[in-house]
């Protein structure tokens, strides 16, 4: 009992401590937080030291290929490889879509081109690699048909 009364003293004790934890007030109200917040016209000479925001770049450049890329001839190569192959094409075919590097075609002012490409490159690859194993698929369960429908025997 001793020992509780002596914990619940110590804690009331430090309570008004508690408070010491907090933000304080900055001691200059309009200096910025972070770096971006501070923005700088390109033609300024200090311009060049701010990192670019590569984070908005990349998503600018996975949208545009969300919106701009096509991935119809990686479909078209994937079920062609599926139906010769099987799944053997499907893998080979998915492994090379997998492997490529689209580029965008033109780069949109205002942005950082590496950041843009890497972006653009990452959602492009995902959609070939995607459309190659789903064409790919579609190839072997044509492939699988074609040969059930030939070793069955049936007369159709």
């Amino acid at each position: 009992m001793r020992r509780t009364l002596l914990l619940l003293v110590a804690l009331a004790a430090a309570a008004p401590n508690l408070n010491a934890q907090h933000r304080a007030a900055p001691l200059l109200p309009h200096a910025p937080h972070t770096l971006a917040d501070v923005s700088l016209e390109p033609t300024e000479p200090l311009a060049r030291l701010i990192p670019a925001d590569c984070d908005t770049d990349r998503a600018k450049g996975r949208e545009a290929a969300g919106t701009q890329h096509s991935a119809t001839g990686w479909f078209a190569g994937g079920f062609v490889s599926g139906v010769v192959l099987g799944l053997i094409g499907t893998a080979v075919t998915w492994a090379i879509a997998n492997s490529s590097t689209p580029q965008p075609n033109g780069l949109p002012d205002g942005v950082e081109p590496s950041c843009y490409r890497e972006g653009y490159s990452a959602r492009a690859k995902g959609t070939n690699a995607g459309s190659a194993l789903i064409g790919g698929l579609l190839g072997t369960l044509v492939f699988v048909v074609l040969y059930v429908s030939a070793t069955s025997g049936s007369v159709y």
